[in-house]
């Protein structure tokens, strides 16, 4: 599947895809675009069932979401490019880079686990979908987020992320949540040949300290780093440390 985007940034450079977390758009990438245009061809796109791809109206588990990269980049004649993934797109990302090696050049991984959630976790979000609908999920999503401080200070950047997870369409995000409770990438983790960077934010619940220490145990070429100040949205809520730490990995 060739899924909705948007390509940016300098013609003729070295590309970066980005992928969204569980909920989002590719439009949550609009602070890194604006730190890296410069310098790198930025692709963002949409996951299945997000935005304004289609969720093709099936089940479908981690591996199929990062073949999606692959179908991408052939789509686009990009025989190699950096990756950047948050959450639900980190894991995509270190399936794609554990799977594709020859078409991956540096990672990026911020808020992201290997096994992200026990089935029973993600049932429950299925269960809160199908009852009360997106809306509900858009609420408890973005507390789980963004700081307390975030949302006092932020509130029209809240609206947006939380607008974003209303529209999603059910039985994509759905799709999704089974998907993520099927994921456990930990024997993956020694594929993976091109150099990590993996981001947490300090004051994340989601993908804690402990998630980022694991994928350092299991990647060969590895650097950690803490978010201060940063829920599990770190991307958003400190960019301009987040674009800092991408721009001197992916200069290499």
């Amino acid at each position: 599947m060739i899924p909705h985007h948007s390509v940016g940034g300098r013609e003729g450079a070295e590309t970066i895809v980005f992928s969204h977390s569980l909920g989002a758009s590719e439009d949550m990438w609009r602070p890194q675009v604006e730190a890296l245009a410069d310098r790198f061809r930025l692709v963002r796109y949409d996951t299945r069932g997000h935005g304004r791809t289609r969720s093709g109206g099936g089940a479908f588990d981690i591996r199929d979401l990062a073949d999606d990269i692959a179908d991408l980049l052939d789509h686009l004649e990009v025989e190699r490019a950096h990756l950047v993934g948050i959450s639900l797109g980190g894991a995509t990302v270190l399936d794609f880079a554990a799977r594709h090696r020859e078409r991956t050049d540096r990672i990026a991984v911020i808020g992201t686990a290997v096994k992200p959630g026990s089935p029973a976790y993600w049932a429950e979000r299925v269960k809160l979908v199908r009852t009360r609908g997106m809306a509900a999920v858009a609420e408890t999503a973005t507390r789980r987020w963004f700081t307390d401080r975030f949302h006092s200070e932020h509130p029209d950047i809240v609206k947006r992320f939380r607008r974003d997870i209303a529209a999603c369409d059910p039985l994509g995000y759905t799709a999704c949540c089974r998907a993520l409770a099927e994921t456990d990438l930990r024997d993956e983790l020694g594929d993976i040949e091109a150099p990590a960077l993996v981001l947490y934010g300090d004051q994340d619940t989601v993908a804690t300290e402990a998630d980022a220490r694991v994928l350092e145990a299991g990647i060969r070429d590895c650097r950690i780093a803490a978010v201060e100040g940063a829920a599990h949205i770190a991307s958003t809520e400190q960019a301009e440390a987040v674009n800092r730490l991408l721009l001197e990995h992916l200069n290499g």
